[in-house]
Parts: C-alpha cells; structure tokens; sequence
C-alpha cells in the first residue's frame, strides 16, 4: 500500500526481531532503497500482543509527523479494535556502514494513539467545516 505522499506499508509476515531489522536495513541500503521504520503496539502489549497490527513503513524515518500518520490512517482503514490509549513504537535500524564492524544504535520513538478520539476528531473537523462554509462561527 502507498499513502499519498508516498509512504510505502507493509505488514510482515511474522513480528520482526533485531536481526530480521538489521538484515532489511542492510538490503536496503545495498539496494539504495528508502529506508523502512517497524511499527509496533508497545504499551499496553499485555492487553494487546497483538503482532498482527506490525507494520512496516517505509518512509525517512526523520519525518516522524507523516510517519505516525500513516500507521493512523493504516489502522483506520484496516477497522482495528483497541479500546483507549496505546503507544505504538516505532523503531529505525540503521544500516552498517561499509567497512564497519558496528551499526549506529537502532533509532526508537513512539506515539501515543487513541483511534476512537481520532474519528472523534476527524468527524468533528467535517462538521466545522460544514459550520464555516455557512458562515457560522465555531
């Protein structure tokens, strides 16, 4: 799946580990491809180990605003059912550098996601514009 500014998705077929990262990262880069940030539930994974909702977006992963939007629109489009607040993690693997024996420390941030206040937001953001293009102050 592409977004619309061409943020590439993907889901994996099985939840990605540190080597499985690092060996997409290095294929990548070898490939001169755009780099991919893994996306995952991170709290509460108790109540929702849910590997199913990884993704894997492949994007610059310094532009974490577009990036945490498209795990968004991704989750609303695909009707997931969390209730409340989760944080999802997002993690970026560095490739190894040639003629290094170390990569650069994997690169980890997250979002704080509540998609029923999404939709809560959105459709509410239709509603006002309804309300301006009437003419009506909000």
């Amino acid at each position: 799946m592409t977004t619309d500014s061409s943020i590439r998705l993907s889901r994996p077929a099985h939840s990605l580990d540190q080597a499985d990262r690092e060996r997409l990262a290095d294929s990548l880069a070898a490939a001169g491809a755009t780099p991919v940030v893994y996306a995952r539930i991170a709290a509460p994974y108790e109540e929702y180990p849910r590997p199913d909702l990884d993704l894997v977006i492949q994007a610059d992963w310094r532009r974490t605003k577009s990036i945490h939007r498209a795990w968004i629109d991704w989750a609303l489009e695909n009707n997931v059912d969390i209730e409340g607040e989760i944080c999802v993690e997002l993690r970026y693997t560095h490739a190894l550098p040639k003629g290094r024996v170390r990569r650069q420390r994997e690169s980890v941030s997250g979002i704080r996601v509540d998609l029923a206040q999404v939709l809560l937001e959105r459709d509410l953001a239709v509603l006002d514009a309804d309300d301006r293009a009437l003419g009506l102050c909000i």
